[in-house]
């Protein structure tokens, strides 16, 4: 019964050593590999050895029969314990960054207490001997006396769990202050893991084993060493501590050259040997070069992730740094025409003063009165428009959209530039007018909107020429001015850029006629805020029509 219970517990033990040791030593060789500046990658490869050291230890202080080398080997898997805790707390300590930040005097303090547990480890100050119950090889061993009490295994559990308490406590405590959801996920990981595996060894292994003698459960260290290393290999895999790409690569080839070489060890005839030898020492070269270019692919996509991420950056800032200069230009600009305003203003007070004194003034002087009212008409209207495109690149134009009858405000533009009209002699032709076509607009800008056209049509006209206004309704609730010219038309190739800003067709025919290069832009830009459309047609020579689309109020649908 006993032989039974004896080979049942130290198969199993072998058998999850040798598990467990083997995935902790090539867990923490390619986490360590991946990346050797990075100090959490560093500490976890220490941790890994230190584990698979304690479990060989552990082992093999089991399967040794002889008294002496079995108490050595016992002693070995506490000194082993005693690196195990201290990388312990040091890997909490860095995880989840990639830096150990702590003071030189607590680095100090781990080193000083990690140098004298483990010295105490290997004297027989902490263990003096062990006993083997009958029927099993699992020692049981016995603390150490010192002045009638066991001191040295009371030193060695008060240090275990100052470096044990001491990293859940910061874990918690990380857990507790991380905002971070997914980063908050992967500490919890490493506590739970963390959490078993030393509640499982302080119960079974120290205390069950030191105070009350039964070793039953230290069979089942590797199980609890093991808990542990998924738990943190889950948060390294999630942190991307390594590439799992690479990872897996690496363990499906180790793997692979792993069984060929069982298979030639074990191979019953020399034939067979050979073959096998020679299938490991292609799969070698051929698994070597499988790494090299997964490494190598994933090298270049990372290169590639980190170029495009510059490049976003990149174009971020530069993308800041032109809405930032469009501001200042766009403040600078509104500034500079507010205070041109003012001298422009005085300017054109006195020209009307000087207006009602008319035919006192010599011709020449005359002359040139009337000159600087048409250049200050100009430079008012040109201040008016850039303020307009200011505030409409500002976003600050405003939209008070109601019912608006059009024919009287067409009448009333009319007026104002009849006596330019008589000057040109120009017909003016109106059709389809009468009152009551009323659309949806804003007052202020649609009366800007037929200036705007009304003046160009004139201007760019030729002298004795037409001027055609007509209004039409269409179905779908729209009503469309057309306002027509028999003046120079537009060049083919410059049609396209007409309503852009400070444009102006140039054109022999066209030299001399003041005008800002703003009005078109500004009228587009007001049709479209109050939900219309302004489209033109021109023939070089002949002349050019521009149609204005609005929407029609529900009262006055058709009624043209």
């Amino acid at each position: 019964m006993f032989s039974d219970i004896y080979n049942s517990d130290i198969s199993f033990l072998m058998f999850a050593s040798i598990i467990a040791v083997s995935f902790n030593l090539i867990l923490g060789l390619l986490v360590f590999v991946n990346d050797r500046k990075r100090e959490t990658n560093i500490i976890f490869g220490f941790l890994n050895i230190s584990l698979a050291f304690y479990l060989v230890a552990n082992l093999f202080s089991v399967i040794i029969s002889e008294h002496a080398e079995k108490l050595l080997w016992i002693r070995l898997s506490m000194f082993g314990a005693v690196f195990l805790d201290t990388f312990f707390y040091l890997f909490i300590r860095a995880f989840p960054g990639g830096k150990l930040e702590i003071s030189k005097i607590e680095k100090g303090l781990v080193f000083v207490f990690t140098i004298i547990t483990s010295t105490l480890c290997l004297t027989p100050w902490l263990f003096s001997d062990f006993n083997i119950t009958a029927g099993s090889q699992i020692p049981n061993p016995v603390p150490a006396l010192i002045f009638g009490a066991p001191i040295g295994i009371l030193f060695f559990s008060a240090v275990a769990l100052l470096f044990i308490g001491g990293g859940i406590y910061f874990l918690i405590k990380k857990y507790i202050q991380e905002k971070d959801i997914v980063l908050k996920k992967h500490i919890r990981s490493v506590l739970v893991g963390a959490g078993i595996m030393f509640l499982s060894f302080l119960v079974f292994n120290l205390i069950a084993t030191a105070f009350f003698s039964n070793v039953y459960f230290i069979k089942l260290t590797p199980l609890f060493t093991t808990v542990f290393i998924l738990f943190s290999a889950y948060a390294i895999v999630r942190l991307e501590m390594f590439n799992v790409k690479v990872i897996s690569t690496e363990l499906f080839v180790f793997s692979l050259w792993f069984f060929i070489l069982l298979r030639t060890l074990f191979s019953l005839s020399f034939e067979d040997q050979l073959v096998n030898g020679g299938l490991l020492f292609l799969m070698i070269i051929t698994g070597l070069f499988l790494i090299r270019s997964v490494v190598k692919e994933v090298e270049q996509r990372e290169k590639l992730a980190e170029s495009a991420t510059a490049l976003k950056d990149s174009h971020e800032r530069e993308m800041e740094k032109t809405k930032v200069e469009a501001k200042l230009r766009d403040e600078f600009v509104f500034i500079a025409a507010h205070e041109l305003r003012t001298p422009i203003t005085a300017i054109r007070g006195f020209l009307e003063l000087v207006d009602e004194a008319e035919g006192s003034f010599p011709a020449d002087i005359q002359s040139d009165l009337d000159a600087i009212k048409m250049a200050s008409d100009h430079l008012n209207e040109l201040v008016n428009n850039i303020l307009e495109v200011a505030r409409s690149d500002a976003g600050a134009t405003k939209t008070e959209t109601k019912q608006v009858d059009i024919v009287p405000i067409i009448k009333n533009i009319l007026k104002e530039v009849n006596s330019l009209v008589i000057e040109k002699k120009i017909t003016v032709h109106l059709n389809n007018f009468k009152n009551g076509v009323i659309v949806m607009a804003d007052e202020k800008n649609i009366k800007e909107v037929f200036a705007n056209l009304i003046s160009n049509a004139i201007k760019y006209n030729r002298n004795g020429g037409t001027l055609e206004i007509s209004i039409e309704c269409i179905d779908g609730g729209e009503a469309i001015v057309e306002i027509s010219d028999t003046g120079f038309g537009i060049p083919k190739g410059q049609q396209e850029k007409i309503f852009g800003k400070f444009f102006r067709a140039p054109t022999k025919d066209t030299q001399g006629i003041l005008g800002t290069g703003l009005g078109l832009f500004i009228t587009k830009m007001l049709v479209n805020k109050m939900g219309g459309t302004v489209t033109f047609s021109s023939m070089e020579g002949q002349g050019t029509t521009f149609a204005v689309s609005l929407p029609q109020s529900l009262t006055s649908i058709n009624n043209c």
